[in-house]
């Protein structure tokens, strides 16, 4: 489950621009423009993102999806990669829980699970067994809201971005415009395919203090939007998330500088299942920060709350 490190920074910084955009807009206050629409009858328009988060958040949970092609090219040829990653689970997203298990090509996988702001990531038995650090224990933990500031203020949860809700809410703050590209099928459902433009500039005046990370987003862009693409079902919610980055390729890379391609996209599903979220045992955890360079070899834990459930569609 190795990647290069200019393929992680990649999809890392793919991630920063949903992140960005997620800090400028606020986690309580309802999408501008919301007020709910008809059954089955998204509105054209800007207007269609905030309706559509309405739709899905009352649902409270859901089933997802997802799947990750990232590509790199080095100019000699040399170092070139192409993974697939796939993955899937539940999120509340009413209550703040997700569990999510990422599969990569070479059978193993890595399970993640997010409370609220802590995350816990299961490694494949062979990673334990390769790093003392880990002291036999399989699972990190990783205190979301003390990386805020390293993440651009979205943490470094997977799972956080599987949350429907979260990403509806960014786009309907900074989306330039919204278009609608038509009707199609998603999981055998029709569905009407919309495409959103991520306004960067309108990040960087709601973020203030992280516009130089914005900036530097937008040249990796090369301009300053991001398009996404979202598409609504007949009861108004999203079912499925995709987005390129960069969107095309970069015409003049730096000299040697590879170019990389993160493609990704997401599904949601099963709308209302049942969602149960446990913390791992505590004697298999150890804090992430312990394999930071500079924290020693710090292995304590702290003690693990009770099992999380939400019966029914209940959050």
């Amino acid at each position: 489950m190795h990647l290069s490190s200019s393929v992680r920074s990649s999809a890392l910084a793919a991630a920063a621009l949903l992140a960005v955009a997620g800090c400028a807009s606020s986690t309580t206050a309802k999408p501008a423009g919301s007020g709910g629409t008809s059954a089955g009858q998204p509105p054209a328009g800007p207007t269609v993102v905030a309706a559509v988060y309405t739709a899905t958040a009352a649902q409270k949970t859901a089933r997802v999806s997802l799947a990750f092609h990232v590509t790199e090219g080095s100019p000699s040829g040399q170092g070139s990669a192409d993974v697939r990653l796939s993955g899937d689970g539940v999120v509340d997203f009413a209550g703040q829980r997700s569990s999510i298990t990422m599969h990569a090509p070479t059978g193993e996988n890595l399970e993640e699970r997010l409370l609220a702001n802590t995350a816990y990531v299961k490694l494949p038995p062979r990673l334990v067994a390769a790093d003392p650090r880990l002291a036999g224990k399989s699972w990190l933990k990783s205190d979301l809201s003390r990386a805020k500031n390293a993440t651009l203020g979205f943490g470094v949860s997977g799972s956080a971005g599987s949350d429907p809700t979260q990403v509806l809410r960014l786009l309907s703050n900074v989306a330039d415009r919204v278009d609608n590209l038509g009707a199609d099928t998603v999981r055998g459902a029709p569905a009407t395919h919309y495409q959103a433009q991520l306004d960067l500039d309108k990040i960087a005046a709601k973020s203030g203090a992280i516009a130089a990370q914005v900036k530097s987003i937008e040249t990796l862009l090369g301009g300053k939007t991001f398009p996404v693409d979202v598409w609504v079902d007949s009861e108004g919610r999203a079912v499925r998330l995709t987005f390129k980055f960069p969107p095309k390729p970069v015409a003049s890379p730096p000299p040697g500088q590879p170019q990389i391609m993160v493609d990704a996209t997401e599904e949601w599903y099963d709308f209302g299942t049942p969602v149960t979220v446990q913390t791992p045992p505590a004697g298999q955890v150890l804090d992430g920060a312990a394999l930071l360079p500079g924290t020693g070899s710090r292995t304590g834990t702290t003690p693990a709350p009770a099992a999380t459930p939400t019966p029914g569609t209940r959050a």
